[in-house]
């Protein structure tokens, strides 16, 4: 998840584990993570807290020390619920379509655990943790895209540049598959043109041939026709001058 987050998101992480050591706590909870928020002052969620009357030193007051001297260069883990915080604050990062975890996600996810000690703090030092979610949410509307936290981190510029590429050459690609699938099916018809070309005619069967005439002077039965047929094709008649076949066989 750490992968994600932008420079300042970070840095609000040592800041919060510097403020556990600084109060003698033995691990960082919300609290801490509020504190750095507000100590990365050039961040939007500093200045949504700013614009809600929050300040550091107004926060630092409200903390209770723990029970020993301030920790120096000891490993502090996070608590639970700072945990939870942190993959809340991812959660409205996806919520919101943005491919980064800056300091406005993390402060989304303190007002969205609202039974943890940053927002039961952070309630008691605005005017309610609904008003200081307007005030991120209205940082971020008026943002100039050009300065958002995602550009302070390398990595993070190159993968939202690779995105914004990939969804430029989408209709692109879609194009270019349809013409290759236009481009195979025109090959196949073609294929089968060629096939019908190379294939031998069939000869026309012969029409409008009647059956064989009779010969004069053959005998019944030489002509092939039978008693009865007179050997003229359909709508033919017989001609005067032509004899019957009875007197010519006598």
């Amino acid at each position: 998840m750490f992968e994600r987050f932008t420079d300042r998101a970070r840095r609000v992480v040592v800041h919060a584990q510097e403020e556990a050591r600084r109060f003698g706590h033995e691990r960082i909870d919300t609290r801490h993570l509020l504190l750095g928020l507000l100590r990365e002052d050039q961040g939007a969620a500093a200045q949504a807290l700013e614009r809600s009357g929050v300040t550091l030193d107004g926060a630092r007051a409200e903390m209770e020390p723990g029970g020993g001297p301030a920790r120096e260069d000891v490993h502090t883990p996070f608590a639970p619920e700072a945990k939870k915080t942190l993959e809340l604050g991812l959660r409205e990062a996806l919520h919101l379509g943005h491919n980064h975890i800056g300091t406005e996600h993390i402060l989304l996810g303190v007002i969205r655990a609202e039974d943890s000690h940053g927002a039961r703090l952070l309630e008691r030092l605005s005017p309610g943790l609904a008003e200081v979610r307007a005030q991120v949410l209205e940082a971020l509307r008026t943002a100039d895209p050009e300065t958002t936290e995602s550009l302070h981190s390398p990595g993070l510029a190159y993968e939202a540049a690779r995105e914004r590429r990939s969804r430029r050459t989408e209709p692109l690609n879609a194009v270019r598959d349809l013409l290759v699938r236009i481009e195979a099916r025109l090959a196949r018809i073609e294929a089968r043109l060629d096939a019908l070309e190379a294939r031998p005619a069939d000869s026309p069967a012969p029409t409008g041939q009647g059956p064989a005439r009779a010969e004069p002077g053959a005998q019944p039965g030489e002509s092939g026709l039978g008693p009865g047929e007179s050997g003229l094709g359909p709508g033919e008649r017989r001609r005067p001058e032509d004899p019957p076949e009875s007197a010519t066989s006598r």
